[in-house]
C-alpha cells in the first residue's frame, strides 16, 4: 500500500475523519426510525476491534478495522430494514415512500406522512 494511506499526514488524517463523521451521522439521520440501528453499529465497531486485535499490528490496523465495520454495519442494516420494507409493505413504492395521508378538519388539510410506520 502506499505510505499516503499507511500513514497519512495528521492534515488529511483530519479531513478524513470529518468527511466520515458527516457521512455516519448523515446515514444514522437518514434512517433514525431504525431501532435496532445502534445495536447493529455496535456489534460492527466489536467485530472491528476482534479484527484487528486477532492482526499482526492491532494498534495500526484498529483504524481502518473499525472504520470499515461500523459503516458497513449501518449500511447493512439500512438495506436490510429497506429490503424488509419492500417485502412486507406492498404499498410501498419503488423509491421506500408509502401512500400519504390527509388530515381534513373543516377547510384545513395537513399532511401528516405516510401510512408504512417505518
Amino acid at each position: 500500500m502506499p505510505q499516503l494511506l499507511t500513514d497519512p499526514p495528521p492534515l488529511l488524517f483530519l479531513f478524513a475523519c470529518i468527511i466520515y463523521t458527516l457521512a455516519i451521522v448523515s446515514l444514522r439521520n437518514l434512517h433514525k426510525g431504525d431501532r435496532y440501528q445502534d445495536r447493529i453499529l455496535a456489534v460492527g465497531c466489536a467485530v472491528g476491534i476482534a479484527g484487528a486485535i486477532i492482526s499482526q499490528d492491532p494498534f495500526q490496523e484498529l483504524k481502518g478495522y473499525l472504520v470499515w465495520f461500523g459503516f458497513l454495519a449501518l449500511v447493512a442494516s439500512a438495506g436490510f430494514h429497506r429490503l424488509l420494507r419492500l417485502r412486507l409493505d406492498p404499498d410501498v413504492d419503488k423509491e421506500g415512500r408509502g401512500e400519504s395521508v390527509e388530515v381534513r378538519r373543516g377547510k384545513e388539510e395537513k399532511n401528516v406522512g405516510t401510512k408504512r410506520g417505518w
